[in-house]
């Protein structure tokens, strides 16, 4: 989800002029925050494009815009909790279960920022039944 945020792009109110080197944004523009880079850059998230799923074993490690994938501040998403929680859930069952991988390479894989975040051509898995040592 920090790589490939379901929802890519969220946009806020500038409540104040703001200025940025030799430009300003005035009060009232609409800023559109793109979460597929900003959760890509390395000032942000050291070394970005790795799988690590350590990183989150402590959290102080990250920048609160590391992983946004549900917006930040006061007005991110309501089902926050309740889609980690699901998702937690669904993964550890698949997992459980099956080795996943992609029937596509990363680096080939064709993304439309739309209202969310979505493969071109859809993305194809393999699941693989898992032996377990009690199936036996």
């Amino acid at each position: 989800m920090r790589l490939y945020p379901p929802g890519s792009v969220i946009g806020r109110t500038v409540v104040r002029d703001i200025k940025i080197g030799k430009y300003t944004i005035p009060r009232g523009t609409v800023a559109v925050v793109a979460l597929y880079f900003l959760q890509r850059h390395p000032r942000y998230v050291k070394d970005p494009n790795s799988f690590k799923p350590e990183r989150f074993m402590e959290s102080k490690s990250m920048h609160n815009f590391g992983f946004a994938p549900f917006s930040a501040g006061p007005r991110n998403c309501l089902g926050q909790k309740f889609a980690l929680r699901e998702e937690k859930i669904l993964l550890t069952h698949v997992i459980r279960r099956f080795n996943v991988s992609s029937k596509v390479p990363i680096d080939k894989l064709e993304l439309a920022m739309e209202l969310i975040l979505k493969p071109i051509q859809g993305l194809e898995i393999k699941l693989t039944p898992r032996e377990h040592p009690s199936s036996k």
